[in-house]
């Protein structure tokens, strides 16, 4: 069967969903790491769907389907999904139901809804189980996105694992390690499953490329009193990282035997286990099994990794320091060629940006893409579903007054993060100017109404 178009993939779709007995599929915008930004190879809902975009879900059952898009995104759905049978819809405006919702509304009486349990969190599932239950309807976890999309689809990102050195994180990953020991024992728990990459990447001091603009590598560790096993594709480890974790106490085993490693854990452990960011698939082994007693509680790493030791402190005012000399580089570039009469647009900003902050010999990956605007709220473009492109040809006015351009990004360095704000006076022009343009993007009002003159202006409110 061809798997060309977005209908042909919605056929080979439903004829699976048919073949094991499933009434209606849910594919989420998500990895096995509830990860921000998605690697491409987990871009199941674009596939399917030809919608790009963040916080989504796609339903479809055997007679219609449907996606959810957040305000950023009205206008780009459209585009994308135009000619396909696929209904938008626009999350937060009236009427419209969740994808939970809608799941319990189509699904039939003891009917069957699949999902991928890797790619879908616990808060998502025990969400669509409430709406379920009235119908008697029941999850299957499945991999049809795995088994359909194989022709052309991107690898799982296996980029060089390597360990930050101590003298930047302040601390080794067995004392990171020793510290999380002690915070679980506070939480009643003895061993804990940490699945979310950021997190983990704290505990172990571990660092890869694999995730567009943060320097995460794809894995799971599982922490017990006497044991860390890192899960990774051991290929990717350094020989220097692999000595490194096995000298402060961690083993390791294969990304993939995730769920087999957990399945047959014999040790009697109350595991803690954050069902917001666990997968559904990991949760259901972990609670399936006898010798572990699961609890759903809030991770302790947000918390300990949020509080910076001297070290890192030391480090994150040397990188800001570092930054503000590449920043004035660039604001002096900028006035002296808008001086010269120069035509630059925010496209221009970026480039500057990134030439004097990339040559720092400490520095990574911008931690996102470089935020720029003149006259303009920076969240414009997304707000109006454009690509870039056709956004600066579209809505860009030339810079003329640099003090009156806005600029945030930030940037990721081997020392520390740093990121940049806006001066007073460009915040107060920003504040007072973007809701205004979003009015007349999008007749809404929300600007007059936001200032109480909404009656003055006789704006239709309306789309």
């Amino acid at each position: 069967m061809s798997m060309n178009t977005v209908p042909e993939r919605l056929a080979a779709l439903r004829a699976a969903m048919k073949a094991n007995g499933v009434d209606v599929y849910l594919i989420p915008v998500g990895d096995p790491h509830s990860s921000e930004y998605l690697p491409d190879h987990y871009t199941s809902l674009t596939y399917f769907s030809g919608f790009h975009g963040e916080n989504s879900n796609f339903v479809v059952t055997m007679t219609e389907s449907a996606v959810w898009a957040d305000g950023r995104y009205f206008v780009q759905a459209e585009k994308e999904i135009a000619g396909t049978e696929i209904q938008l819809m626009r999350m937060g405006e009236p009427g419209v139901p969740t994808a939970e919702e809608y799941c319990g509304k189509v699904l039939p009486e003891g009917g069957t809804l699949g999902l991928c349990g890797l790619t879908a969190n616990c808060a998502l599932v025990n969400s669509l189980k409430k709406e379920l239950e009235p119908k008697h309807g029941s999850i299957k976890t499945l991999f049809l996105e795995d088994e359909l999309w194989v022709e052309g689809r991107p690898a799982r990102p296996a980029t060089p694992a390597w360990i930050l050195p101590k003298e930047y994180a302040g601390f080794s990953p067995a004392e990171k390690l020793e510290q999380l020991r002690g915070k679980l024992k506070e939480q009643g728990c003895t061993a804990q499953l940490v699945g979310k990459l950021d997190n983990l990447a704290w505990l172990l001091n571990l660092r890869a490329m694999d995730i567009e603009c943060t320097p995460y590598a794809m894995a799971y560790c599982y922490v017990t009193p006497n044991r860390a096993v890192l899960f990774i594709d051991q290929a990717r480890v350094t020989p220097e990282a692999k000595a490194e974790l096995e000298a402060n106490g961690v083993t390791l085993a294969d990304y993939d035997s995730i769920l087999d490693g957990m399945a047959a854990e014999i040790e009697p452990q109350t595991v803690l286990a954050e069902s917001a960011t666990v997968n559904y698939a990991v949760y259901q082994v972990l609670e399936n099994n006898p010798a572990l007693t699961v609890k759903d509680a809030a991770d302790p790493l947000l918390a300990m990794k949020g509080v910076k030791n001297e070290v890192e402190l030391a480090h994150l005012r040397e990188s800001h320091l570092r930054d503000a000399v590449a920043m004035v580089r660039f604001q002096i570039e900028l006035e002296n060629r808008l001086a010269s009469g120069e035509q630059l647009t925010e496209l221009t900003v970026d480039e500057i940006l990134h030439k004097y902050r990339s040559a720092d010999d400490k520095f990574l990956v911008e931690s996102f893409g470089t935020i720029a605007a003149y006259d303009i709220s920076p969240v414009m473009m997304e707000l109006f579903g454009l690509e870039q492109p056709l956004y600066f040809q579209y809505l860009n006015r030339q810079l003329r007054v640099a003090s009156r351009s806005c600029t945030r990004g930030t940037t990721m360095n081997l020392d520390g993060t740093t990121t940049q704000q806006p001066t007073e006076f460009q915040q107060r022009w920003t504040n007072e100017h973007w809701m205004l343009q979003y009015d007349l993007m999008f007749g809404k009002g929300y600007a007059l109404n936001r200032m109480g003159v909404a009656g003055l202006s006789g704006m239709n409110t309306g789309k």
